[in-house]
């Protein structure tokens, strides 16, 4: 692998911390817990999921060292990005005795990288996390960035904030567990990293989607790096998302819209943002900003890691009523990101007519109308 290993972050306001991608990382977290923070006490923040694999380990190591810790869990799944599991979580630590000098450590995917975050950033006006990521998507998006946040029922994200993590450890070894489902709802966030701007990032997710989908490490150690410095790169100048950083949010304003109007059960976040890539594809033909060819080239590869997943087209259109609560985050204008054939542009608005046009287009697509087909047929 080419591709850097360690990265090192401006979050903003003079806060910068290190991001390591290295295989192994899991066996030497209880010493570098230790190292990087002497005699803090540590709250592990994880799922039912992940916790008794990893973060149950994790804490009886860290015991062994002396180490003041505990493990608090949450039910696996986007429901757990709630303001009732944050408020828990607020008086589990305090029951425990945290206090300001402590570190969350949040180990498990992008939802306890999320809620994990915004409990430390609310948390007595804010304590120190780091992130351990164990999925695909979280390792070079929900873990990397501090934008963190917990649902509500009328838009995602609704609640959060912008607190940077102290540290980052990634390692791919762990994605070993995930399976193919996770893994191509990860890839889905790559292929949007590889679409503004990383080209080699998308050569290699053409070349090898087996591996990939198969959880070969070797491979999805280098989506990973190439993934995470694009997205670095682009945080680097716009820690706090005043406009260089948007172009990471394509595919993600129709996305958020559909894990919306999913109540955020039964769609995993990529497979929602593989959705969002395909209308953005749509619209960008549509707009003459992007040749047709590519938008073909960009579904096949999704096609190829089972994505996006066969939805309704009455829950797709539905999704639009959704944009509304996007439009009074963004001050009220969608800012929607599109691809071109290098690149990518930010459009302030787009009409409704327009998306529904690109539904209906998406609808009549080939891929998408084979691939609806075979999983109606199975």
């Amino acid at each position: 692998m080419d591709a850097p290993t360690t990265f090192e972050v401006a979050g903003g306001r003079g806060h910068r911390y290190v991001v390591d991608v290295r295989r192994g990382l899991r066996d030497e977290l209880p010493e570098a817990l230790a190292r990087e923070f002497p005699g803090a006490r540590l709250a592990l923040v994880s799922d039912a999921v992940v916790g008794p694999a990893i973060a149950r380990p994790l804490l009886a190591a860290l015991h062994a060292r002396g180490s003041i810790a505990t493990l608090h869990v949450v039910p696996a799944g986007e429901g757990s990005k709630s303001v009732e599991q944050w408020q828990r979580l607020v008086g589990e630590l305090h029951a425990a005795g945290f206090d300001r000098r402590g570190v969350v450590v949040n180990v498990g995917g992008g939802v306890v990288c999320d809620l994990g975050g915004f409990v430390a950033a609310t948390y007595m006006r804010g304590v120190a996390y780091v992130n351990v990521p164990t999925t695909l998507l979280a390792q070079h998006d929900a873990a990397i960035g501090g934008k963190v946040a917990v649902n509500a029922p009328w838009a995602k994200n609704f609640l959060g904030a912008f607190h940077q993590p102290s540290r980052v450890w990634i390692d791919p070894e762990l994605l070993r567990t995930l399976d193919a489902r996770q893994l191509a709802a990860g890839l889905a966030e790559s292929i949007k990293v590889a679409m503004i701007g990383e080209p080699r990032l998308l050569e290699l997710i053409e070349r090898e989607p087996r591996r990939l989908l198969a959880g070969d490490p070797e491979p999805l150690a280098e989506v990973v790096a190439r993934s995470a410095a694009k997205k670095i790169e682009l945080l680097a100048p716009d820690p706090f998302e005043r406009d260089l950083r948007r172009p990471l949010n394509l595919g993600h304003t129709f996305g958020h819209a559909l894990e919306t109007e999913c109540a955020y059960e039964g769609l995993l976040h990529g497979e929602a943002v593989a959705w969002g890539l395909a209308v953005a594809l749509e619209l960008s033909v549509a707009r003459g900003l992007c040749p047709a060819a590519d938008r073909d080239r960009l579904l096949a590869l999704l096609a190829r890691c089972a994505l996006p997943p066969p939805m309704a087209p009455e829950r797709l259109r539905a999704a639009l009523t959704r944009l509304a609560a996007i439009r009074l985050v963004r001050a009220n204008k969608l800012h929607y990101v599109l691809p071109t054939s290098a690149t990518s542009v930010t459009i302030d608005e787009v009409a409704e007519p327009e998306l529904v046009a690109a539904l209906a287009a998406l609808e009549r697509h080939p891929l998408l109308r084979v691939r609806a087909r075979a999983a109606h047929a199975g």
